[in-house]
């Protein structure tokens, strides 16, 4: 790492004390004087008050007779807050005006393409020519980013922050291209002669116009505009990406709308697609994000599409609905609570009729799972809530899980002392209780009878919950014995009653030929009543371990330790198909 003073010369080093004094008293043919690390410098009036430092990864050439500094390979330059970098730059120290440009490989490919920054401005170039003294520089081919906006150039005054600007950065553009599109060659934006911008404030543009794919769309021609930008949120009109063609649909616009920032947590963004023969699309999506605790994005899609037949007058008409939510609550963010997942649903296939593209004609399933979970506090309780979908886009079937609770207990014991610790615990202080619940609640049908009164009737539902309770006894100090008793209980809300019909008579004839005769069917009826089954077991087991070894006296061989882990269980359960059960 070097240093130096632009425009700045070594009139002399002074190191003796008794030189010092003379050199000051005939210092009035000097513009200044600069003290540093024990050596006294002097310099012109021209010359910066700040040193420049500067460096290069493959050598650094010095022209004392033109005062002038090469730097080759990764060359990178430090200006109070000004760093400028690339693979080639030439100091003048005459002008304090520096020049950076790329270099060409044995390919004749450019590499080490300027870069420019101080403090939030930044941009890159073709080249750069940047003066030390008065802040000022000429840039070739820029592109630079504000906000979400990129700014290309092609002939650029770059004019840093002072006083004659009010303390803004200002970049003047000849031939400028103003648009969010990130492509090297933007696909779409706004086009103008003069472009005038004040980074993270306002870009200005003289007579202009929108091109699309480098088309212009004569009716979005502006005379003037003012575009503020900032880090901060706003609300804007977002631009088509591009104009679509369908051979069914006809030609398009595709993505136009309006982005509102609704808070620094969540914002909102409303898109339309609208062809020429008479369909259109509307999409809404969010995004929202709380710092340490979740964050998020909504999207909800509509279409109404009208494609006409092949070799035909009449059209066919397909409407289609999609949701995507997506939500992730941080690690940390509750102690007791937690929301995490994704749902994916559309009725008529939303992405093979709007997308139509590869991966939307040949994925065949959509899949949801969103999961809630809460822990009681000081409580052995703990609560989840599911919500499970997925759905065959070949044969639209749709199974839905909306939702399934199960309430869980962890293990206790309900007769334990508190004062165990102090005395001897007791036979019945070992009896321990679990107890779990669920409650499902599925549906399978198509989906574009999901919303349909009639789906209700076949709405699946029921409650199920258990308790076990058991203890854990020692005989003859190796034994384990384990009584356990387990309860069960399920609620049904439907009513299944099948009979045989024998006035019924079936013929079946091929042709008007009787081929065969069915007589009596089978009758089901179902009904919306409550009936609760519940059932009871027991069971005891013993087990226990056996260790043994056999050692070598000696040789390499040890010996063999093994061990047997025997055990035996019986169950019973009474026969709810007999009386008293039935």
């Amino acid at each position: 790492m070097s240093r130096f003073l632009v425009i700045f010369l070594f009139i002399g080093q002074i190191y003796a004390q008794d030189t010092i004094q003379p050199l000051i008293q005939d210092s009035t043919k000097y513009d200044s004087l600069i003290l540093k690390a024990g050596k006294l410098y002097l310099s012109s009036k021209d010359s910066i008050d700040t040193p420049v430092d500067y460096q290069a990864r493959d050598s650094i050439l010095f022209d004392m007779k033109k005062k002038l500094i090469y730097l080759f390979g990764a060359a990178s330059i430090k200006y109070q807050t000004m760093e400028l970098n690339a693979d080639y730059i030439v100091i003048d120290m005459n002008t304090s005006v520096v020049v950076a440009q790329p270099v060409l490989d044995s390919l004749g490919l450019e590499t080490g393409i300027p870069k420019f920054k101080d403090r939030e401005q930044s941009f890159d170039a073709k080249k750069i020519k940047y003066n030390f003294r008065t802040k000022r520089g000429l840039v070739t081919e820029v592109l630079s980013k504000e906000a979400d906006i990129f700014v290309h150039g092609e002939k650029s005054k770059f004019i840093a922050n002072d006083s004659t600007n009010n303390g803004d950065h200002t970049i003047y553009n000849e031939n400028g291209i103003f648009t969010t599109c990130n492509a090297v060659i933007p696909h779409y934006g706004i086009y103008s002669k003069r472009q005038k911008i004040i980074p993270n404030k306002l870009i200005i543009i003289g007579p202009s116009i929108v091109k699309i794919l480098g088309v212009p769309a004569p009716p979005l021609m502006l005379p003037f505009g003012f575009f503020p930008i900032s880090k901060n949120k706003s609300s804007g009109l977002l631009f088509p990406k591009n104009y679509v063609f369908d051979s069914d649909l006809g030609f398009g616009l595709q993505d136009v709308g309006y982005y509102f920032p609704l808070s620094d947590y969540y914002d909102l963004k409303v898109l339309t697609s609208i062809w020429f023969k008479g369909s259109y699309r509307v999409n809404l999506s969010s995004n929202y994000k709380l710092k340490y605790k979740y964050d998020g994005n909504v999207s909800i899609d509509f279409a109404d599409l009208n494609r006409e037949i092949p070799n035909d007058y009449r059209t066919t008409k397909n409407r289609t609905f999609k949701i995507v939510w997506a939500h992730t609550q941080l690690p940390g963010a509750h102690p007791y609570r937690s929301l995490n997942g994704r749902i994916d649903f559309s009725i008529n296939p939303y992405d093979r009729l709007v997308n139509r593209d590869f991966k939307s004609v040949t994925n065949n399933t959509l899949n949801s799972n969103l999961n809630f979970r809460y822990a009681f506090p000081n409580s052995p309780f703990t609560l989840t809530a599911g919500i499970n979908h997925d759905q065959n886009l070949n044969t639209r079937v749709l199974n839905l899980t909306l939702p399934s609770v199960n309430l869980t207990m962890a293990t206790i014991n309900p007769f334990k002392s508190k004062n165990s610790i102090t005395q001897e615990e007791k036979w019945y202080e070992k009896i321990t209780l679990n107890y779990n619940s669920r409650f499902i609640n599925k549906i399978s049908t198509f989906d574009s009878a999901l919303f349909k009164k009639e789906t209700l009737d076949k709405l699946q539902y029921g409650f199920t919950h258990n308790a076990t309770m058991d203890v854990n006894f020692k005989l003859f100090k190796y034994v384990n014995l384990v009584p356990q008793i387990r309860y069960d209980e399920e609620w049904l809300f439907k009513h299944i009653d099948k009979k045989f019909n024998s006035d019924s008579i079936f013929i079946i004839d091929t042709n008007g030929v009787r081929v065969d005769t069915i007589y009596g069917k089978s009758d089901t009826i179902i009904s919306n009543k409550f009936g609760a089954l519940r059932t009871m077991s027991a069971s005891l087991s013993m087990n226990t371990q056996i260790y043994g070894q056999l050692l070598a006296k000696k040789g390499w061989f040890r010996g063999i330790r093994h061990v047997m882990a025997p055990s035996i269980s019986a169950s019973f359960a009474p026969n709810y198909r007999k009386k008293p059960f039935n």
